[in-house]
């Protein structure tokens, strides 16, 4: 393993450290990690008309999103990702 890891850069070693940690203790005690990427959902619009009478017929009403939720949903994803990427650059202690 030490001729292996004397071959990689700082930066891979720490990654196959990390990823050595990960498997043998956190994984024996139950602790998983998020996933990096970042999902969310947007409710329907019951604001329009007729939408209820609409789904009692079985018929798909389009989901008209909100921009402005978007877009607040959208920038606190890309800072999510910022703040994480930041998080990973920072020298463990």
């Amino acid at each position: 393993m030490d001729a292996f890891l004397a071959t990689l850069s700082d930066t891979q070693v720490r990654r196959v450290l990390a990823q050595k940690l990960k498997e043998e203790y956190f994984s024996a005690a139950g602790i998983e990690f998020a996933h990096r990427n970042v999902t969310f959902y947007l409710p329907e619009d019951k604001t329009q008309e007729g939408s209820e009478d609409k789904q009692a017929e079985g018929a798909a009403s389009p989901v008209v999103p909100d921009r402005k939720l978007v877009g607040e949903a959208g920038a606190a994803a890309a800072i999510a990702a910022i703040q994480a990427e930041e998080e990973a650059k920072k020298p463990k202690v």
